[in-house]
């Protein structure tokens, strides 16, 4: 897995940080449904971008650090994308706004549960989880939630639709060398910064930075690399091998085309009868949704839709049964036209 440093300005402050990803290389313009941010090189279109730009933008989330991709969550896979502070994933079978949801990465990181706290008459104190949260603290997760009402200001029930439940208390943290007072929940880190003015004297913790830093380094993974044939609608490899079931794979697409864009997505089947239908319906989904159905059981991984001269790394699990899985693309009828090829799983 690569590192760099990029120069992240923040609203107060700029920091200078370390973040672990793998990078797609963009070799053209951007398309008009996106935003770019020049701070990281990535950018956000479709629901991920809504839901950023509805829900709280760069204090709430931060920049993003990888491109969207597809991810195993526990279990599932998922088009996700990365930001400094969390990971946005796409849960294309709930009704919006719960199409996108914020990554539990609170939950992920607290591994080791607190003991629980008695109320406290200045504070809110949640009974599911045994803990307060008080003053400042407090206050900022009042001031943030998931709209779901369209009225102004935020509920409490909007408040934890996008932060969830505390899982600590107040405690006294290590934080980039720094001791702070921070308090957990679901899908955040609180953090105190006493020398900053309101409002940002409390600050979300870069979880997303951090867990992309303790992920397993992505070059583990079996390497493998396609591309398609010039101009003409079709991949340049009509097979793809040298993996065993389970295995952790690291795949490259190029897309060379100076005209086309293109995707590569690897179907959980062998079945021609059972591509079409995929081709199908990602063409009914449209570009906003990536040429990706709402009902996704039948993909394994997916890139996105790759513009002219573009290219980017996706990293995914392989079937874990041997066989032969399709892979095809999506892109409204490059399928019929022969855009496609098998990925050999062996024992």
């Amino acid at each position: 897995m690569n590192r760099f440093l990029v120069v992240l300005a923040s609203i107060s402050i700029v920091m200078l940080l370390g973040v672990g990803q793998i990078t797609p290389t963009a070799l053209s313009q951007t398309n008009a449904n996106e935003r770019c941010f020049a701070e990281t090189g990535y950018c956000i279109t479709g629901r991920i971008r809504a839901y950023w730009e509805q829900n709280g933008g760069l204090p709430v989330f931060g920049y993003p650090i990888t491109p969207q991709r597809t991810e195993t969550i526990e279990g599932q896979p998922l088009e996700v994308q990365w930001f400094e502070r969390n990971r946005l994933e796409l849960h294309p079978d709930n009704a919006a706004p719960y199409d996108v949801l914020l990554g539990r990465l609170g939950a992920e990181q607290v591994t080791q549960p607190f003991p629980a706290e008695d109320p406290r008459p200045e504070c809110r104190y949640f009974a599911q989880t045994g803990f307060n949260v008080c003053g400042d603290i407090l206050a900022a997760w009042q001031a943030n939630g998931l709209d779901l009402d369209g009225q102004p200001g935020f509920s409490e029930a909007e408040n934890l639709a996008l932060f969830g439940l505390p899982i600590s208390p107040l405690i006294t943290a290590e934080i980039e060398g720094q001791p702070l007072e921070v308090q957990w929940f679901e899908r955040a880190r609180f953090e105190r910064h006493p020398d900053n003015a309101p409002p940002f004297n409390v600050l979300l913790g870069l979880l997303g930075n951090e867990t992309l830093q303790d992920a397993p380094v992505a070059s583990e993974g079996v390497p493998l690399t396609i591309g398609v044939q010039g101009e003409d609608l079709l991949f340049d490899q009509n097979t793809l091998g040298g993996v065993q079931a389970g295995q952790s794979v690291n795949l490259t697409f190029n897309n060379i085309s100076a005209l086309y864009r293109h995707n590569w997505v690897l179907l959980n089947t062998n079945d021609q009868a059972i591509a079409s239908q995929v081709a199908q319906a990602s063409a009914e989904a449209g570009r906003a949704n990536e040429f990706l159905p709402a009902d996704r059981a039948n993909i394994v991984a997916a890139t996105t839709v790759l513009d002219a001269l573009e290219s980017e790394t996706i990293s995914f699990a392989a079937p874990a049964a041997p066989g032969q899985y399709l892979y095809i693309c999506t892109v409204p009828g490059h399928y019929a036209a022969g855009m496609y090829g098998t990925l050999i799983i062996d024992p």
